[in-house]
């Protein structure tokens, strides 16, 4: 029982949430997203247009998206 209320309080205590990244991925879902990252590495696209579609807001963090997706 005591084990249960300590697990409880931990829970409680903690700040952290899901990863924002894989939140971003099931939001644009995943060939969305890797469609739209390759063609800003191809340079179709603009780096504003695909933040825009993503939802990021600078280059690293469309890189860090990109390598959450394992692009």
């Amino acid at each position: 029982m005591a084990r249960n209320e300590a697990f409880k309080l931990k829970q409680k205590e903690s700040k952290g949430g899901p990863n924002p990244y894989l939140l971003k991925r099931f939001k644009t879902g995943r060939n969305l997203a890797l469609a739209v990252i390759s063609e800003v590495k191809a340079n179709r696209m603009l780096y504003r247009d695909a933040f825009h579609l993503l939802g990021v807001k600078n280059i690293e963090s469309l890189n860090t998206f990109a390598n959450t997706l394992g692009y």
